[in-house]
């Protein structure tokens, strides 16, 4: 009786233990499935082709040729003479597969990920047997590296640049990650930059106010063009919000309340990272009271880019219990946004009716 007992129990810890094996196979080729290359490690073990004949690639001494091309052109930063030898490379030894990996690098430091891109497609097609071991993999590492520049060009759009130009550099890197949302934030942004440049030209005057009204037409033709491209995609983009300047005064007894949200749309325009929930309502909460819905939808927008901009910096902080802190703030203005926006929805089926009547 008690040997039978052993039995069960060997055979129930042979079984258990055999159960553990195979998730932890399942598990290891799920990870092998997934996994990313560094994309710019040079040191990275490139594999061959089944189809590529050594062999005949050492006999004709192009092995020692393309060596000399990568130390000459590809290490000193010549990189359009680098993708033209490696281009004429490929013609003659397309089942190098190193010659594939060092091309679509070159396209990508000449600023070119498209063509980068391209190049691992054309590749995976030429060595099918290499696209998972190899094409997938790179393909995978190459937008973990745009998306590493897309993070730090959004730091230093939101910090330091005042440039229209690198918004639409970070704009490209978005649309290639195909990440529309953030693209489309970008557009907002730019929008809220013409609004701020005709706030600063109706402070200024003479050749001030001039250049104020001219950055305005610029991030304007930046936001109208960028909205252009993504709906030539296909995607759905908000209508634009920056409204033809009004030359009228406002009623005396609302100048308080326009000046004062003229001051707070200022703060969160500019002191993006010091902003919070309160300053949010309240700017949401004046718009409303001055009957400016548009100006309320604007707001949400902003509201939208600093919980953008909070996700961001969670990213990049070390720190756990910082992590922690701007979850937090970033769960507070979701939540705030949703509320928001229900209040407008009420608002516009309130118009609706009334104009049914």
């Amino acid at each position: 009786m008690k040997d039978r007992n052993f039995d069960s129990g060997q055979r129930w810890t042979f079984q258990l233990s055999l159960a553990l094996l195979t998730i932890g196979l399942t598990a290891s080729a799920s990870w092998q499935s997934q996994r990313i290359f560094d994309y710019l490690n040079e040191k990275l073990r490139i594999p061959d082709s089944e189809l590529f004949q050594e062999d005949d690639y050492v006999e004709t001494g192009v092995g020692l040729t393309f060596g000399v091309d990568r130390r000459l052109s590809y290490f000193s930063g010549k990189y359009d003479e680098a993708a033209r030898r490696f281009e004429k490379a490929i013609q003659n030894y397309p089942l190098k597969s190193e010659i594939w990996v060092y091309l679509s690098r070159t396209y990508f430091f000449k600023k070119e990920p498209d063509k980068a891109l391209a190049v691992l497609k054309q590749a995976a097609e030429v060595m099918p047997d290499l696209q998972q071991g190899l094409w997938l993999p790179l393909k995978r590492g190459l937008n973990r590296e745009i998306r590493k520049r897309a993070n730090n060009l959004q730091l230093q759009v939101d910090f330091y640049s005042r440039s229209p130009e690198d918004y639409h550099s970070l704009f490209r890197l978005y649309r290639f990650l195909e990440d529309y949302a953030a693209a489309s934030m970008l557009i907002y942004a730019a929008e809220a930059k013409v609004r701020n440049m005709r706030e600063y030209a109706s402070m200024a005057s003479g050749n001030r106010r001039k250049s104020y009204h001219e950055q305005a037409g610029k991030w304007k033709e930046l936001g109208a063009n960028l909205r252009t491209e993504l709906r030539s995609l296909g995607i759905a983009v908000a209508e634009e919000t920056v409204q033809a300047e009004k030359k009228e005064e406002p009623e005396e007894e609302q100048s308080e309340l326009v000046e004062a949200t003229r001051l707070l749309q200022l703060r969160v325009d500019f002191y993006q990272y010091l902003v919070g929930p309160d300053e949010y309502q309240k700017l949401f909460d004046s718009y409303l009271k001055l009957k400016k819905t548009a100006g309320a939808a604007g707001t949400i927008k902003a509201l939208e880019r600093g919980i953008k901009r909070l996700q961001l910096k969670a990213m990049e902080v070390r720190d756990y219990q910082e992590e922690l802190d701007l979850q937090e703030q970033i769960k507070k203005l979701e939540k705030l946004g949703q509320t928001m926006r229900q209040v407008l929805a009420r608002l516009e089926q309130e118009k609706k009716q009334k104009e049914g009547l």
